[in-house]
């Protein structure tokens, strides 16, 4: 937060009376995320007579689910925090669970 004195000409007097002029907020690491992108468009024209002129075309786009270097990604399933299941790899609350996790079926994805 900044307190730059933008409100009342003082800065300390903008920070007791809550008024910042800037407010960020990030984290300390990098989310090393990578997601691969394929598609296919096929596109054509037919004449169909002398004044009708088609252009067509299809466009194919998977998604292609995002992947994270380092496995710093984690998944929230409702069964099992039903089932008070706890990761095997972190102290994390029931439910939540990580790649490396016998019940997380998506590798690092």
């Amino acid at each position: 937060m900044t307190f730059d004195g933008s409100v009342t000409g003082f800065g300390l007097a903008d920070l007791l009376v809550g008024n910042a002029r800037t407010f960020a907020q990030g984290t300390i690491y990098g989310f090393y995320t990578r997601q691969y992108y394929e598609t296919l468009y096929a596109q054509d024209t037919w004449k169909a007579s002398r004044r009708l002129t088609l252009n067509y075309g299809v466009r194919w786009e998977p998604y292609i689910a995002i992947s994270n270097k380092w496995g710093q990604i984690h998944y929230v399933d409702p069964v099992l925090f039903a089932q008070n299941y706890r990761s095997s790899v972190s102290n994390a609350p029931p439910g939540v669970i990580f790649p490396t996790d016998p019940k997380f079926v998506c590798g690092k994805s």
